[in-house]
Formats: C-alpha cells, structure tokens, sequence
C-alpha cells in the first residue's frame, strides 16, 4: 500500500530518471515497517507552476508525501520520514535554496479500495 507523490519545483537538478530514488525509499520503508516491497509504488511529478515563500529569486522545493495504513508505532513513522528525508537530500543537488520536506500520513484500510488485475492475453 504505502503510496509515495513526490512534488518537485522545476527549477532544481534532479536525478536523470527518479526511480533509483523511489525503488531506495521503498526499501527503505519495506525494511522499517515489515512491508513487502512489492506493494509500495510512487511518482515524482515535476511542478513548473508555484510559489516558494515571497518568491525570491533562487528558491527552490521538493516534497515527498508517503502514506502508509495506519497501525505502525509513531517511531516506525518517524524513522520512514527521517530516512527519506535523507534519501531525498543526497539525491538533489542545487545552487539555490532547497526546502526539501517529507509529510508521513497514515490511512485506514477501510478506506482504500484496491483491483490487481493481470493481462488477458
């Protein structure tokens, strides 16, 4: 389940192709929570209208919101924030200033609502 959406401003550098970056997170979390791998999947999706601060020249933003079935101990949480948080620091690189955040949320699985389905050839 757990779902990454990562918003990034399209002023920053940023890894040639981000799924190096999301199959990192996915470990990471797959690890820290006991969660099958398989089951996380995540998008980064390039931002070319926004506003950082008072939009002075040189700002910058990256935003990873993971979210994840309730149930995991707040330390579990906060670790899966914390590690991505530093996978995301290490994979940008940028001359200006860079808010690079990471939002944990928690869902119910009562409401997530879920089809696997397989090619009918």
């Amino acid at each position: 389940m757990p779902q990454l959406i990562i918003h990034y401003s399209d002023n920053i550098d940023i890894p040639k192709r981000w799924q190096p970056v999301l199959h990192k997170i996915h470990r990471g979390i797959a690890e820290t929570a006991g969660i099958d791998v398989m089951k996380c999947k995540g998008r980064a999706i390039r931002v070319s209208d926004y506003a950082v601060g008072d939009q002075s020249s040189g700002q910058a933003f990256a935003n990873l919101q993971i979210t994840i079935f309730e149930g995991h101990a707040e330390s579990v949480l906060r670790k899966i924030g914390a590690n991505s948080l530093d996978i995301l620091k290490d994979s940008i690189s940028t001359e200006l200033e860079c808010q690079i955040t990471v939002e944990v949320r928690t869902m119910s699985r009562k409401r997530y609502f879920k089809s696997h389905q397989t090619s009918m050839r």
